[in-house]
């Protein structure tokens, strides 16, 4: 991404909030090399059932696409309750998805991992990585603050 920004020198660069760990990553790189480039996130965009827009869900056979789109449905359905990771994981095997890579709460501006006793933010975001078949989906939430 360095040399890419570098060769082109664009005034302003949009990367999705889909990854979001790589976007808060590409806006450090920016600010600590000082690169006088913009960085502009982009929403992440849904089907209407909520499963995150990706070219790889073309690889995902009809059930397995009826399994993914439940992973949204089911980080909002925990929003706020930061201390119950262990009940979406296993609403997540009820639902046939049981290849989680990981799911865990980190802060939004560092990335961070959420502790109950350390942190002092009040911005959170859940991440999930998962396996349906062969096919690795990533996603994210904000939590709402509670």
């Amino acid at each position: 991404v360095m040399k890419l920004l570098s060769l082109i020198q664009p005034k302003c660069a949009f990367f999705g909030e889909k990854d979001y760990q790589q976007l808060i990553i590409i806006k450090k790189l920016v600010r600590d090399f000082n690169l006088n480039i913009r960085i502009h996130p982009v929403k992440t965009v849904r089907d209407k059932n909520g499963l995150a827009l990706s070219s790889r869900n073309n690889l995902l056979n009809k059930d397995q696409k009826t399994k993914a789109s439940k992973i949204n449905t089911i980080l909002k359905n925990f929003n706020g309750k930061k201390n119950q990771l262990h009940l979406i994981k296993k609403n997540l095997n009820l639902n046939g998805i049981y290849k989680i890579e990981y799911l865990e709460i980190r802060d939004e501006k560092c990335l961070e991992i959420y502790s109950s006793k350390g942190n002092k933010s009040k911005n959170y975001r859940i991440f999930i990585a998962v396996k349906i078949g062969k096919i690795r989906l990533i996603d994210n939430v904000r939590l709402l603050s509670k």
